[in-house]
């Protein structure tokens, strides 16, 4: 983590999963303690865990830490190796992109819905994480990409 979004990324995440934990905490005291539970708190905790998810996804990218399948770049070769992750990231712009410009939409669809149990939150909160994620994440393909172009370059 060596730039200034990385940095909010991370701490937007564990903020969110602090959060999570807060929350899931006060539920098991009230419905143990009380007999009650909130009722907006499962919607809360899923749209955090969306969020987390997608910005999960994007610092995993970063560092690496992605399942990958490398026998086939082992096997081809570093040069053949690094065409094929290339090409495996463009494919993955490709589709990020499509993600983020059809999301307009889904999102005029939803505009007047709101999250049953939470009625001043609207619902595009949570299906907001889905666009805004694969934007997060085209940017860090493209920035993989680019790290990996230049090392082909080189070689």
């Amino acid at each position: 983590m060596n730039n200034l979004l990385d940095k909010l990324l991370f701490h937007l995440i564990g903020g969110a999963l602090a959060l999570l934990v807060c929350i899931t905490l006060l539920q098991i005291i009230a419905r143990y303690l009380f007999g009650a539970a909130f009722s907006w708190a499962a919607e809360l905790s899923i749209t955090l865990m969306v969020w987390s998810t997608w910005i999960g996804a994007c610092l995993a990218l970063k560092q690496g830490l992605h399942l990958q399948l490398s026998l086939l770049e082992q096997r081809l070769g570093r040069r053949a190796g690094l065409i094929v992750r290339l090409l495996l990231r463009l494919l993955a712009m490709i589709f990020l992109a499509a993600v983020v410009l059809s999301w307009d939409a889904v999102f005029s669809a939803m505009q007047h819905m709101t999250m049953a149990s939470m009625p001043g939150l609207p619902i595009n909160l949570l299906y907001m994480a889905v666009p805004a994620g694969a934007l997060l994440l085209l940017i860090y393909v493209i920035g993989a990409f680019l790290r990996d172009w230049r090392t082909l370059r080189r070689e």
